[in-house]
Formats: C-alpha cells, structure tokens, sequence
C-alpha cells in the first residue's frame, strides 16, 4: 500500500516515526478494514495499537487541543489529515503529504474539522521483570468493560422497575383493607390513577432496559467478532483448523445471543429478591420465613443437578461440534463423495452424529425440565404455606385481608427468579462452552507481532534457509535439514517426486508456515523479524490448491490490490488467459464465480487464480505448478508471456512439466524431504540422468 495515496496513513507513520517506531504502511494496515483500501478515522486507533500506541478520538477546537500531547493527528474537512507538531497563539507547524510547514492559526481552523487523534505509546514490555510487565487487554474483558455505563443504565433502570412492583401488592392491600372497607371510592380511583401512571413508568423503564441491553450486547458483539475474525485472519497456517474454526465461530453466535437474552435480566433481578422479603417482613412478620426458607431449597435443587447438566452441556455442544465440522467437509468434498459412492458412509456417520447429540440435548431438556417442575411445585407449596399461615395471622388479628394478598403476590416475585437458576445456568454452560471454543482461536499461535519486527524500507529478496527442519504436529519432517541460498533475480525450479516438501518449500518462504528447526533469513535478516505483510507485499504467490472466493472474477483477482487500475487488471487478464474466456460470457469480469469458484472450470480457476497472484508486479514469483490445468498450446503461450514479465524478477517455479524448465537456471531437487541436488539446470539434468541409468542398470541386473 502505498502511504502517499492515503493521508491518513501517512500521518500515523509519521506519529510513529516521532516514536521511533520501525513499521511499514501493510504492518500498520494488516487485517483492517480498509475503505477501498485506504484507513478511515474509526480504524486509525487500531492501526495504531498493531505499532505499540494508544489513540483517543477527540472532538475539539484548536485552542482546546492539549499541547503536552503533541504530535497528535486532525482530520480535515477534505477527508485528509495533517500531524500538529506545534501550536502557538497564531501560527501552527504541521506536517502533511507534501512535507512539514508553519501555517497560520486561522488558515488551520478553515480546514480542521474538529476531530483530533492523540497517541501515546503503551508502556515498554522490554527489559521489564515478569513481576513488572503490563498485562495485555483482556480480549473478553476490554469489551466488556468499555459497556459499564450502559450497564450501568440497566442497572437503574432495573432498580426503579423492581421498586415499581412493590406497588402492585400495595396497591391490592390498600383496595381491601381501606377501599372496600369505607366505601372509599374516591380513593379508590386516586389510587387507580396512581398505578396507571406507575404502570406507563414501568412500561417505559422495561423498553429502555431492552434497548441498553440491546446497544451493550451490540457494541460487545461488534467489539468480540471484530477481535476473533481478526486473531482467525492471523493465525499461524499450521495452526489452522478450518472445520473447527468455523464451528467454534458458528457457536460465537450462542454467546452473543447470550449477551443480550433474558439472562442478563435474570441475573440482575436475583439481589432484588431481598427487597421483596423485606416488604413481606414488614407487612406480616413471621410470615417471610416461608419463602426464606424455600428460595435456599429451590435453589439447592437446581445446583444438586448442575454436574449432570453441565456433563451433558459440553457433550450436546461438543456433538454439535463434529456435526459442523462433518457439514463444511461434506460440502467441500461433495465430488469426491460422489465419485467414490461414498454417500452411504457419509449417511451413516451423521446418523449417529445426530443421534449422539440428540442424546445428550435429550438428556439436558430433561434435566432443565425436571428442574423447572420441582422448583414449580415448591413455589406452589410456599404459596399453599403462605396462605395457610395467613389465615392465622388474620385470625388473629395480626395481618388484614389486603395484606395477606399482598404477601402472596410478593412471594411469587421473590420466587420467581430462583425458579429460573436451571435455566439460567444451562445458558451459562453453554455460553462457557463456546467461549472456550472462541479461546482456542483467539489464543491459538499468532504470526509475527508488528511490535517486534522491523521495516527496511527496501527489501532486496536475498533468501537463505539454514538447516531449515519442518513437521507437522507428531508426524516425521516434510523437509529435513535444508541450507541452500537464493539471490535476488534468479529463476530457480524446484523437482522432485510427490510428497518430498516442493509445496511446503514455497509456504515456508512465503511466510505461511514457520520452520520446526533452522531459521530463514531475508537479506540477512531473520524472517521473524520481518512483518509478514511487508514480506508478502514482495511476493507473487500461487499454490496448486489456490481458491475463489465467492464474487465476481474482478474481485477475485484484485481481492488483495482494491485499488487496481482496470489497466492493470487488464493486462494480468490479457497474460493469464482470462480475457479471453472473459469475452466469451455476457458479464465478462462481473461473471460471478459462485461459491468457491465452482461456477468456472479449473483451467479458468487457475487462470484467475495466477492474475491474482501477478497483479500487483511482485519481484518475487513463487508458482507451484502453474500449468497443470492447461493444455499444451496454453502452456506456451503463457510461457512466452511470462519470459518476458519475470526478466528481472526472482522466479522459484515447482514443476512436473520440462517444458517450463525453459524458465530456469538453476534446478533444485528434493527427495523424502531431502536436497539430493542444487545447481545449474544441465548440470542437475546430467546429474539426475546418470543416477536414473544406475538405477535401471541396477534393476536389471536384480532381473537377470
């Protein structure tokens, strides 16, 4: 990305130059939301926090701008920005696109439109003791906490409607004891007047509860998605678990409903339970024992069934599980399933997925409802108590008729929230449950954090593997102990039989997997150190299994280049061959490729797929089997074309074709993970030829 083109960005790297912070215009903007690929105001914080620095969006006028905090960003009303260096009574020094330079103090204001950006850099981690270091921000919590105020404001709505029952039960109890008593109709009708405006507050307080709770579970909701769609785009590709994955974030939307469900209002309203006992205490005394008593066992019930419940929980969540990840398979593989007739198999298998988390959701509506009946029958038999030690105290002259009827009402409010526990922590299991799914992908490794790279401004594309090792978890090496060297400008093919690290060799290089043992350097600097996006920004990278995204072909080849000029687009079509199926289709590059890109064939997937991988004129071409979808004819054409576009390129090219080794210098051969040969291309090709003929020499001789 190119830091000119956007003021935005080329004001935060200046902020983060007055820092001394290295950083790079693709490590600042790596996995943003970009507007057609350039930052807007609402991303510049998070931009800033990937460099080590904290920003706060302010709404002031230009004398309000706080000095102290200095170099700081203002928007323009031209949609630019400029970095406020100084500032004095009339005139200020600021630095935009085209440089720094004073300006005058009401020339400034002619153009500020009120919004300034200050930066602070979070506290150093170097050299810090494990006992000193600032923890990071909580990726659950952070949110979370930035919503108390709006909690807060369902906290008081919540108090203010809790207090608004009680006038229910004073309401009946004045009726029956004064009302009916005296023939009191005037005041009956005060107070009738009375509970219907109590009645339109607490509608009122009720729709505002709704809608705080609606704009805090929105905001977290926003907040958390942005945060693990972000840790998901980050993740290591070792690492990646794309069925799971998807079922951990199809189990997000549990906890978000989560967040704004009855639940939290459930949860609020259990300490109100005190101030209903507490009025039942006042009105009849001894008559508050009984639902004293009753709340503890109706809640003892409902914790004596949690171990089962929350086995059960884990087990339907974790079948649920399975079945999307079986789902994302099956869709995935659809052809081969076919092929193969394996869709009995198939059948088979989701039959008892189903009815194994059938089981398990069998067993939790039981218990939940098992729960909900026994605490039921307890709220009935409080009320039965209630009623007849009230009868008592009537009988006795210590409580009215009004306040008996009164008490009941009470209890049943003060009941009703410990009749709902079961419920409410069946939701909190599984709330758990997908939040644990949530941490292994927040949590899972993560690739190079801009806070400790570098950024060359120039990167030659010297590459050099030293004893590079590479496995997957608890397998054997896929590439065993390589050292070789690769110059800026050479074209290099990379042989070898299936299955001896070719493709690995390649994501190694491009960043998209890390080495086990050894290191890779580029241009003497290990790969760590370097930020993946600005390492990629020099890559032109194209793998066998290259995908579409759904879209249109345009958008498929310039999903990472927003900015692509249709002159640009069209000469990578032109040498790709997508022109030319292009014109052939009344959409042209407004086709739509359909999920996955199934709606092309696979020669025009990879067509598509190589004008993606060339169109931002990288000077390093990675190509793994660029041809293996095309006939021969299309595979001279695209050679002579791509003779002339990688002339001072570095080309690493995996082939099984020899026609394609014209391309190349230089041969690198691999066998069971091994280098077995690197060298000039005849020298390899006489090397490879000899030990071919000792083989069939030796093979014979076994025959003979």
């Amino acid at each position: 990305m190119d830091s000119i083109k956007d003021p935005l960005l080329h004001s935060l790297l200046e902020i983060c130059k007055h820092h001394y912070i290295s950083t790079h215009s693709h490590s600042l903007t790596s996995g943003l939301a970009l507007n057609k690929g350039k930052l807007s105001a609402e991303s510049i914080p998070k931009a800033a926090e990937k460099a080590g620095l904290k920003g706060a969006i302010r709404n002031q006028s230009l004398s309000e701008v706080n000095t102290l905090a200095l170099p700081a960003l203002l928007l323009l009303n031209d949609g630019s920005s400029c970095v406020l260096k100084q500032i004095d009574s009339k005139t200020a020094t600021i630095h935009t696109i085209s440089g720094t330079a004073n300006i005058s103090l009401p020339t400034l204001s002619e153009q500020y439109s009120g919004t300034v950006i200050y930066f602070k850099p979070n506290q150093n981690q170097e050299g810090l003791s494990a006992t000193t270091k600032p923890t990071q921000h909580h990726w659950l919590l952070s949110p979370l906490k930035q919503a108390i105020p709006i909690y807060s404001e369902v906290l008081l709505a919540s108090l203010f409607i809790n207090l608004f029952a009680l006038g229910t039960p004073l309401f009946v109890m004045n009726v029956y004891d004064r009302v009916l008593a005296n023939h009191a109709f005037e005041t009956l009708w005060v107070l009738a007047i009375g509970m219907g405006l109590l009645i339109a507050f607490d509608l009122t307080l009720k729709l505002l509860r709704s809608w705080f709770l609606d704009q805090a579970g929105h905001r977290i909701d926003l907040q958390l998605s942005s945060t693990v769609f972000s840790s998901l785009l980050n993740q290591r590709q070792q690492s990646l678990k794309i069925g799971s994955s998807a079922s951990y974030l199809h189990e997000f939307e549990g906890f978000r409903q989560f967040l704004t469900s009855t639940t939290i209002t459930t949860l609020i309203d259990l300490p109100f339970i005190f101030l209903f006992l507490a009025l039942i205490g006042w009105i009849a005394g001894p008559l508050v024992w009984i639902p004293v008593t009753v709340i503890p066992v109706a809640i003892l019930v409902s914790f004596l069934l949690q171990y089962s419940l929350k086995k059960h929980v884990d087990l339907m969540m974790q079948e649920g599980s399975r079945k999307q990840i079986m789902v994302y398979e099956t869709l995935a593989c659809m052809s081969e399933i076919k092929i193969h007739n394996a869709q009995s198999v198939l059948q088979r298998k989701w039959e008892q997925l189903a009815e194994q988390c059938g089981h398990h959701g069998l067993k939790v509506r039981k218990i939940t409802q098992t729960a909900l009946s026994v605490t039921q029958s307890i709220q009935q038999i409080a009320y039965v108590f209630l009623i007849v030690g009230g009868v008592y105290l009537v009988t006795a002259g210590e409580l009215t008729m009004g306040g008996l009827i009164a008490c009941s009402i009470l209890s049943g409010r003060a009941l009703a929230p410990a009749t709902q526990i079961t419920g409410l922590l069946m939701r909190l299991h599984q709330s758990r449950s997908a939040l644990n799914g949530i941490k292994q992908i927040v949590n899972a490794p993560k690739e190079s954090d801009i806070k400790n790279t570098i950024a060359p401004a120039f990167i030659k594309g010297d590459i050099a593997l030293q004893q590079v090792s590479f496995s997957w978890p608890e397998q054997p090496p896929v590439l065993d102990n390589i050292s070789l060297s690769i110059r800026q400008g050479e074209k290099i093919g990379i042989l070898g039989p299936m299955g001896c690290g070719k493709s690995t060799l390649l994501s190694l290089i491009a960043g998209l997997t890390c080495p086990t043992h050894g290191r890779m350097l580029i241009d003497g600097i290990a790969s760590e150190q370097l930020h993946p996006a600005q390492w990629r920004e020099q890559l032109g990278f194209y793998t066998q299994d290259s995908r579409l995204l759904y879209g249109n072909i345009k958008d498929n080849i310039t999903i990472g280049q927003p900015e692509t000029t249709d002159e640009e687009l069209l000469k990578v079509a032109r040498l790709t061959g997508v022109t030319r199926f292009c014109a052939q289709h009344p959409e042209g590059f407004s086709r739509s490729v359909g999920e996955g890109g199934f709606d092309l064939s696979g020669g025009q997937r990879q067509a598509v797929a190589l004008a993606r991988a060339l169109l931002k004129n990288p000077p390093i071409l990675l190509l793994d089997e660029p041809t293996s979808a095309m006939d021969l004819s299309e595979e001279n054409r695209f050679m002579r074309e791509l003779t002339t576009l990688i002339q001072d390129k570095t080309l690493i090219l995996v082939t099984h074709r020899p026609g394609l080794l014209k391309l190349v210098d230089r041969l690198i051969v691999l066998d069971q993970g091994k280098l077995v040969a690197d060298g000039p291309k005849n020298d390899v090709i006489k090397q490879l030829n000899q030990r071919t003929r000792s083989t069939t020499t030796n093979n014979a001789e076994e025959i003979a």
